[in-house]
């Protein structure tokens, strides 16, 4: 994907948001996750921040995919603040959105969102999954922690 970092990348974003904002699409989560998609991986996060922002009905699908893209960019502090709010707002994570909560932790070194994310993948029978176990495992190696590995 080529690099969005011309006035008129920015500006064509710019509309697009604009757009969005007059014309009520930001109701349609379809819509909304296929463009902020497509912002994420043309590497505009201030245009997917604010379509994240601006929606009001979130739901896990819509979470887990800004989560991944906030990981895939190597933003995990955003990452996992999109964890703890989509947590604030009572929805339960699924394994692929464990996966990428836990390889933020691993991006972060954080050992303490990482316990508590190993604590609940442990609750919730998530344990079972090879990708979830190999990404406890690098978050351990990354964070120092070996013999939790």
């Amino acid at each position: 994907m080529p690099e969005r970092n011309t006035l008129k990348d920015v500006a064509l974003s710019d509309r697009v948001c604009a757009c969005i904002g007059k014309s009520g699409l930001k109701s349609n989560m379809l819509m909304v996750n296929s463009l902020v998609d497509v912002f994420m991986k043309f590497g505009d996060t201030s245009a997917a921040k604010w379509l994240f922002d601006e929606c009001v009905d979130k739901n896990l699908r819509f979470y887990s995919a800004v989560l991944s893209n906030y990981v895939r960019q190597g933003l995990a502090g955003e990452a996992v603040s999109v964890m703890g709010e989509m947590l604030q707002q009572g929805l339960r994570p699924d394994k692929v959105t464990m996966l990428s909560a836990i390889s933020a932790c691993a991006q972060l070194s954080d050992s303490l969102t990482g316990k508590c994310c190993h604590g609940y993948v442990l609750r919730n029978g998530l344990e079972g999954w090879d990708t979830i176990c190999n990404a406890m495992i690098d978050m351990y190696m990354k964070c120092g922690l070996q013999e939790m590995a």
